[in-house]
């Protein structure tokens, strides 16, 4: 069917002319196609994000349990060394330990030791339960070690602690 419009023009041109719905519809599948091209790109981009995040997340928290595994040798080695007369070695080490600490909180990384703490509905939440441990002297699920510490970067739990926990000897005492 022809337009007015097309009968006034060579019929080379007017074989041209589309109708404006038709115009629209190409528009609109532009549209829709470059939409998904977006959507799709925007997807790459997040997961690769996650990703790097979960890795940033996964180094920061093995940096923070070597300081927390640090402090325990410290603990054990101080003493031998101070009474091996090695005063200025010890300096040096605990100088070297304030920096660490100084580097973790200037990023906002806390590492907690969850030792003594009562097991609550949200503390089981950052934790991972290595071994529950039997023992008759508690009334209530404890933390008796911390192996792994918890590690939150500004407030959020990135790293889960991994504990071993004191239970009561006869499960009907809690």
């Amino acid at each position: 069917m022809s337009t007015p419009m097309q009968n006034l023009l060579p019929a080379s041109f007017a074989d041209t002319i589309v109708t404006l719905e038709e115009l629209a519809l190409q528009l609109y599948r532009r549209h829709a196609q470059e939409k998904a091209r977006a959507d799709a790109a925007e997807s790459a981009i997040q997961a690769e994000r996650d990703a790097l995040t979960r890795g940033f997340h996964r180094t920061v928290s093995e940096l923070a349990a070597e300081r927390f595994a640090f402090e325990r040798l410290l603990v054990r080695i101080l003493p031998m060394l101070e009474n091996a007369g090695l005063e200025q070695a010890v300096k040096v080490i605990q100088l070297y330990a304030r920096s660490w600490d100084a580097n973790l909180k200037r990023a906002r990384i806390e590492v907690a030791d969850l030792a003594g703490q009562r097991l609550t509905d949200e503390l089981a939440e950052m934790i991972e339960v290595e071994s529950p441990i039997s023992d008759p002297t508690v009334r209530e699920i404890v933390v008796r070690e911390t192996l792994t510490p918890l590690v939150k970067l500004e407030g959020r739990v990135i790293g889960l602690a991994r504990v071993n926990t004191s239970v009561p000897a006869h499960p009907g005492e809690t």
